[in-house]
């Protein structure tokens, strides 16, 4: 079943032994005034660690009429609640050559076209996948330990088992809910040459 932010919110506060809320939005509430304006925040961080499925978008973005004074060919605005990008023209971002610099709220690049895939935040919590919202509970609690209990100590021990236990387990899953395409490979393409015996060195060895 899928959580409101109220609920997601009312687990962490159950974690630390506080009390629940009723609404995230009750502005009456010092609890939960100090938990909403944690909230997107940590959503955000979260959306940094790892490119969530939950959280993905795509974008064809519109070329900015006002060009970069030197570098790079064209501007575009980054999306909506933009976090983190997934790739770029269809090339990873963690295998771009080049291909775009991000300054500010701006992708920098020569490309003509921005395919992007990114990371962007939702406020509709519904939507997050169900171990992203375990670690985000676990998350909230140990913020919440400070910001409202003062414990430093139980925040620590909620902060580790995030990083050690929650984190993991929901981008272990997550990154696993994924198939890539097959390569195409070439006549010229190392892997096909290594197969067919070309290139092979003296002795058996490459």
């Amino acid at each position: 079943m899928a959580l409101s932010q109220t609920a997601i919110v009312n687990q962490a506060l159950s974690r630390i032994g506080q009390g629940i809320i009723q609404d995230i939005e009750d502005s009456s509430s010092v609890t939960a005034v100090k938990m909403q304006n944690i909230f997107e925040q940590s959503v955000r961080a979260m959306g940094r660690m790892h490119p969530w499925k939950c959280l993905t978008e795509r974008s064809i973005l519109t070329p900015n009429t006002e060009t970069p004074v030197f570098g790079y060919a064209y501007s575009y605005n980054l999306p909506e609640n933009f976090i983190r990008m997934i790739s770029f023209n269809d090339t990873d971002s963690w295998d771009q050559e080049d291909l775009y610099k991000r300054e500010g709220q701006y992708i920098l690049t020569d490309k003509d076209t921005a395919k992007c895939v990114y990371t962007r935040y939702y406020a509709d919590s519904t939507r997050y996948d169900s171990l992203f919202t375990e670690a985000l509970i676990v998350y909230l609690a140990g913020k919440a330990s400070t910001v409202i209990r003062q414990d430093e100590a139980l925040g620590y021990s909620l902060m580790e088992e995030f990083r050690k236990i929650a984190l993991p387990e929901a981008k272990t899953v997550d990154g696993n809910e994924e198939y890539r395409r097959p390569r195409k490979y070439t006549k010229d393409s190392e892997w096909v040459n290594s197969r067919r015996g070309v290139n092979r060195l003296p002795g058996g060895r490459w």
